[in-house]
């Protein structure tokens, strides 16, 4: 399902539409209407902001820094050597800032949908690691049309907005 709404995956029959249109109809503009959250961590080569925008220009600071914010990084990311310019390479973030970092990624355009892939597949983390990773989540999730993956029984725990 996940695929076809990304236009990953074509229809056998029939069409899928978001919003009146294909999903891979527009797809530099996607972002902004869709977005995906997944379990694993895929940097990009670059900087921290180039984790957040993925070389996007339409990205402002104050879309970024609104981002951070709600992903609870302000801190973490003021406080790296050179900001939001430090190269991903240089840092060595533990795997709960990794998981904040790749939210924000999903929801910085401030998308109508957001998907999420196994969200509570917790990778190691600690208690309150992973706390912080769900409150990111449900702040991500505040206000959007959500549709969530999961294979563990009882994994969304109420969290998630039915639809």
């Amino acid at each position: 399902m996940f695929k076809l709404l990304l236009g990953l995956y074509q229809p056998q029959k029939g069409e899928i539409l978001l919003d009146g249109s294909s999903p891979d109809v527009h797809p530099k503009n996607q972002r902004h209407f869709l977005a995906i959250y997944e379990q694993g961590v895929a940097l990009v080569d670059g900087t921290v902001k180039d984790q957040i925008t993925l070389y996007d220009d339409t990205i402002t600071a104050e879309m970024i820094d609104k981002d951070l914010a709600l992903v609870g990084l302000t801190d973490i990311v003021k406080n790296l050597p050179q900001g939001l310019n430090t190269p991903v390479s240089d840092i060595n973030l533990l795997q709960g800032q990794l998981q904040l970092l790749m939210i924000a990624r999903s929801v910085v355009c401030d998308p109508q949908i957001l998907l999420l892939d196994e969200m509570n597949a917790s990778l190691s983390l600690d208690r309150e690691t992973e706390a912080k990773v769900l409150k990111a989540i449900d702040a991500a999730s505040s206000g959007r049309t959500v549709l969530s993956i999961s294979h563990r029984r009882g994994a969304h725990d109420g969290r998630i907005i039915k639809l």
